[in-house]
């Protein structure tokens, strides 16, 4: 939910944002793209009606299989902390996000580190400009699933290896 959050905090910065970085953000159309009404209430209500069951279904479908009972557990722990109203208000918020008609006014080079196992052509987002980093063997969480891997390509990202795309957005006049 940390991507479009960054995406208007960068859109507010203009050019003082120089680069935006998400993590397994920005390409799921069936998350950041605008989706009808009917699909937003369905989704809440299942959330709506088993919170816990349909939270921990979730974690088990985009956390990879390879990860330990141990961190599947501090993610769900992680989670079940949030409130359910909060947990259905920024649901509902992501859902009715609509990031290709934001996506056009950030002003700087923007990348994100996906993981290829959450990867479905079928209902991938291809944003202009945005350079995906596809990071296997990983869920949604890649940070906490493989810390050393995801820190190896973050500090790529961030200025220490060529990773970095070049600015090509123009900026307002």
């Amino acid at each position: 939910m940390g991507g479009p959050v960054a995406l208007e905090a960068a859109i507010a910065l203009g050019r003082r944002c120089r680069l935006l970085v998400g993590v397994d953000t920005f390409t799921d159309s069936r998350f950041y793209a605008s989706r009808p009404p009917g699909e937003i209430r369905l989704r809440l209500a299942a959330f709506d009606a088993d919170f816990e069951g349909t939270l921990r279904s979730m974690i088990e479908h985009i956390v990879a299989p390879r990860v330990s009972r141990e961190i599947r557990g501090e993610i769900t722990a992680s989670m079940m902390r949030m409130p359910k109203a909060t947990a259905l208000a920024a649901l509902r918020s992501l859902l009715l996000y609509d990031i290709e008609a934001r996506w056009p006014k950030l002003r700087a080079p923007a990348i994100t580190i996906n993981s290829s196992l959450l990867t479905d052509p079928a209902t991938q987002l291809h944003l202009p400009d945005l350079v995906v980093h596809a990071m296997a063997d990983v869920g949604h969480f890649p940070m906490i699933e493989a810390p050393q891997a995801f820190n190896e390509i973050l500090a790529a990202v961030i200025g220490h290896g060529t990773v970095i795309p070049q600015p090509s957005r123009a900026d307002p006049l």
